[in-house]
């Protein structure tokens, strides 16, 4: 999960993810930095959900995968000719 640290500088805002790259933005007005750390935090909150949809869509697109790919069984009747092979033999 991605985290950000928002911390206040006498230049501007100090924005580290935790990947740890620090970006500094400098921002003249109190309302434009209060926008942006709503606007941060509300992207933040959409992570969760887009997490919840990635993992959705993948446990979808595997289930269809292991089912196009399902091994299917093969019962044979006495009598039917059938090739045998040894992999102790053949190593």
């Amino acid at each position: 999960m991605i985290g950000i640290l928002i911390s206040n500088l006498n230049s501007g805002l100090l924005i580290s993810p935790v990947y740890e790259k620090n970006l500094i933005l400098t921002i003249d007005s109190s309302s434009k930095r209060q926008e942006l750390i709503e606007r941060l935090l509300e992207i933040t909150d959409k992570i969760s959900q887009l997490q919840t949809n990635a993992r959705r869509a993948i446990k979808k697109a595997q289930a269809k995968l292991k089912e196009t790919f399902k091994e299917k069984e093969v019962k044979f009747q006495k009598g039917d000719l059938v090739l045998y092979f040894n992999k102790a033999l053949a190593a």
